[in-house]
């Protein structure tokens, strides 16, 4: 074998060493996501057996309309509803992204 293929097969084997290192962020993020995703679709199954009528002694005040119905919520559940729904869905488009450079990267 020539001296070039060798020098050419080492320094594929390292870019691709060097790629996989990246790629674990990568999942960690698209895990998170995930994670994210779940939370929020917990939460909303959690409003189904909440309170249908306001009561503001409780502070449930903010409608939440899910699956034909409206429910009332904190406000404190309404933030933690959207972080975990719209941070997954950012998570996930960063994921996409990122996973779909590094694998046109590594062809």
């Amino acid at each position: 074998m020539r001296r070039s293929n060798l020098y050419y097969c080492h320094w594929r084997r390292e870019v691709t060493i060097k790629n996989k290192k990246l790629l674990w962020p990568i999942y960690a993020t698209g895990v998170f996501s995930l994670g994210l995703w779940f939370w929020a679709g917990q939460l909303s199954n959690s409003f189904l057996f909440d309170h249908r009528s306001p009561d503001p002694t409780l502070g449930r005040v903010i409608p939440f309309d899910l699956k034909g119905g409206v429910f009332y919520i904190t406000e404190h559940e309404q933030t933690q509803y959207q972080i975990a729904f719209y941070g997954g869905i950012a998570l996930f488009v960063v994921y996409a992204a990122t996973y779909s450079h590094i694998k046109k990267r590594l062809k």
